[in-house]
């Protein structure tokens, strides 16, 4: 089952500094890379929308989303202590790379390594919208998501990179460049009931510094969106994707880019 937007532990900092750079929240990101700034309106607004979330988040000891700075693909919450949160889902471009580019028409799941029951090797990219972030100072940053399924009765590695954009969807070609490992995430979940008992799904976050700087680098950069892939190789020359116990299938809509932010 799906996790709904659950409970993150990041943290912006002061409600006033937080609401002013929360204005390029109010767009969807723009399809070139550079990200457009909000008009003077709509900032003043959403300035007055962060400061009354962020008192009745104070009052009432739990988050309150900023209403007015949601986008089809974002979401930001006032939390109690005085800080926001902005969680980005997975826009409509996730995509898979086959190693033979063969096509699964089950897109249902995003597959990584090597499929036991073909032999070919999958990697996954999941693009996340960067609106809001450009120029501002990153605090921490990870990337979550739910897996399905697991060959592996224990944890095995799976590996983040920052990667070159995906051309097509839902395959495309074999590979999207992985240009820097980023994050690495042990994990497990066996459904198939040969552990004993099936196991249940395992909510993973890549995270640490390697994320925290991609995304700072790239609100440096004013850049709109970001992509990452997610592989079973512990290095971008493929080395160890094929071993068997690596192999895993997530939810792909459970993606997301977590970010605090100043």
């Amino acid at each position: 089952m799906l996790p709904a937007f659950s409970s993150f532990p990041s943290r912006i900092a002061a409600a006033g500094v937080a609401a002013a750079v929360l204005t390029g929240l109010l767009g969807a990101p723009s399809p070139v890379r550079a990200a457009a700034p909000a008009a003077p309106a709509a900032t003043s607004a959403l300035a007055a929308d962060a400061a009354s979330a962020a008192a009745q988040a104070k009052r009432s000891g739990h988050r309150v989303e900023v209403l007015s700075a949601r986008t089809e693909w974002t979401q930001v919450f006032a939390n109690p202590t005085g800080g926001f949160t902005a969680e980005s889902i997975v826009r409509s471009r996730w995509a898979y790379a086959t190693n033979n580019n063969s096509t699964n028409s089950d897109t249902s799941a995003a597959r990584v390594g090597k499929d036991p029951a073909t032999g070919t090797l999958y990697r996954s990219y999941f693009e996340f919208p960067l609106a809001g972030l450009p120029g501002t100072q990153i605090q921490s940053a990870s990337v979550q998501l739910t897996l399905d399924h697991s060959w592996s009765c224990g944890d095995t590695p799976t590996y983040l990179y920052q990667s070159g954009p995906i051309t097509s969807t839902p395959r495309t070609p074999w590979a999207p460049a992985l240009t820097s490992l980023r994050a690495t995430a042990q994990s497990h979940a066996n459904g198939s009931g040969t552990c004993g008992s099936p196991q249940p799904d395992q909510v993973v976050t890549f995270g640490g510094a390697g994320v925290t700087s991609l995304i700072q680098s790239y609100a440096a950069a004013h850049l709109a969106d970001v992509t990452v892939g997610l592989c079973a190789c512990s290095a971008a020359d493929g080395t160890g994707e094929s071993t068997n116990d690596r192999w895993k299938k997530w939810y792909p809509g459970s993606a997301r880019l977590v970010v605090s932010y100043l």
